[in-house]
């Protein structure tokens, strides 16, 4: 393969993949036949980072061949460091795969691809599109996609692009497809090679450490939208979602302009209600948030009950069993309060909501006069909010501009400045 960075542009992928013989020298893949489209050319799946082609060897075995888009000096070195973690795993949530350096010749100069086992599913968009009014298969797929977190969390494994298109539904299993990102052990203090389709990662992820939390954000993306769709369909058959599930990289971004919440919010269905509150309450530090199946999970019913019971636990910090601190002076960073010094506006706080103590009764301390009287609104400026944030040393309800201590004139601001940070 060359030292260029420049890797060839789609047409001409799809361009010489028209005569295997001459572009690959994998056998299979050169003795085998592209599927087609009906012009007869070869049908591609184009991806943010890569094109992909279906092939079938002459003995019948099907495979994806990706062709990438983007260069990096590290790729060879972490799929074959991937594909020995997974190999020595076998997941029955990932597939197959081997990285060729010299993969497919394009004008003289060879590039490298990816084989993959080719899975025969639909990406988890198609899926709902045809079921999204039967919530028992719904249910079903939403408790079946927690149970593939705590495999893949257990492993320390993150996907790192966690989206429609690359969860496959295959018959009862799910399927994880594109490894790009992917995070695991040995890649600890390396940087991410990607960041993720926005639709469905947090708009800090850019800041974010590379780890094995990298799926937190998504997975509540994910999952949330399942469980909204089989508590009530309407949401979905009534609304135009292209891209995505329920939920978008503005939705995040600004949460208070939000249609989908606002629905969620305004929601007859209880269960529902709770969910816009668990959504809004994601709006925080990346570093900070959680993984859905760090809470206990209930024991699957075919109705929402086990949705209503889990939920709750999700908005009830005491039932968190994950391995992070939770104490409420765990709560922020160094780097994150300078942050906020800095003038911009924090992410909304998973973890200030959560946490009901502070070690003090700072509040029972102050002064009945410097107490704050807003509901719903910042008790500094007056800024309503979808959801204010509280303050842990006063009680009070602020907007995102003046929801730290040292923002609103708090009367517990010598608690906080003598609390241990730990992180």
């Amino acid at each position: 393969m060359t030292d260029a960075v420049t890797l060839p542009e789609p047409g001409a992928y799809r361009e010489v993949i028209q005569n295997p013989k001459s572009c690959f020298k994998d056998p299979e893949l050169k003795n085998g036949t592209f599927e087609t489209d009906k012009l007869g050319l070869p049908r591609v799946i184009s991806g943010q980072n890569a094109l992909v082609f279906k092939i079938t060897s002459q003995a019948k075995k099907v495979y994806a061949v990706r062709c990438f888009l983007r260069y990096d000096p590290d790729q060879k070195d972490r799929y074959q460091k991937i594909s020995d973690y997974l190999g020595k795993r076998n997941l029955k949530y990932t597939v197959g795969f081997n990285f060729i350096e010299e993969g497919i010749k394009v004008q003289n100069t060879w590039y490298p691809i990816l084989k993959m086992d080719w899975v025969d599913g639909e990406p988890l968009d198609d899926y709902l599109n045809k079921n999204y009014n039967n919530p028992r298969q719904i249910l079903d797929l939403a408790y079946r996609f927690l149970e593939m977190l705590i495999v893949i969390r257990n492993e320390n494994i993150a996907h790192c692009d966690l989206q429609h298109g690359n969860i496959l539904v295959v018959g009862n299993e799910l399927k994880l497809v594109d490894y790009d990102g992917m995070f695991i052990p040995e890649f600890a203090g390396k940087r991410s090679l990607e960041f993720g389709h926005p639709n469905y990662q947090h708009p800090s992820r850019v800041f974010q450490r590379f780890d094995g939390n990298m799926d937190n954000f998504s997975a509540w993306v994910i999952f949330s939208s399942l469980a909204i769709i089989a508590a009530d369909s309407k949401i979905w058959k009534t609304s135009d979602y292209d891209n995505q599930l329920l939920f978008n990289g503005k939705d995040f971004l600004y949460p208070d302009d939000s249609s989908v919440l606002k629905i969620l919010k305004n929601n007859s269905h209880p269960t529902i209600v709770k969910f816009g509150k668990l959504m809004n309450s994601l709006m925080i530090s990346p570093e900070l948030l959680p993984s859905p199946v760090d809470y206990s999970l209930p024991q699957f019913t075919s109705d929402v009950s086990w949705i209503d019971q889990y939920v709750d636990s999700l908005l009830n910090f005491k039932s968190y069993t994950g391995v992070r601190d939770t104490t409420a002076e765990a709560v922020e960073p160094p780097w994150y309060v300078e942050y906020i010094r800095k003038g911009i506006t924090p992410i909304k706080p998973w973890y200030m909501e959560r946490y009901e103590d502070t070690g003090v009764s700072v509040a029972a301390e102050a002064k009945t006069d410097t107490m704050p009287t807003s509901q719903g609104g910042c008790s500094y400026c007056g800024k309503r909010e979808y959801l204010p944030w509280k303050c842990n040393y006063c009680g009070g309800l602020f907007c995102g501009d003046h929801r730290m201590p040292f923002n609103h004139d708090c009367p517990g601001i010598e608690h906080y400045n003598k609390r241990n940070v730990r992180y």
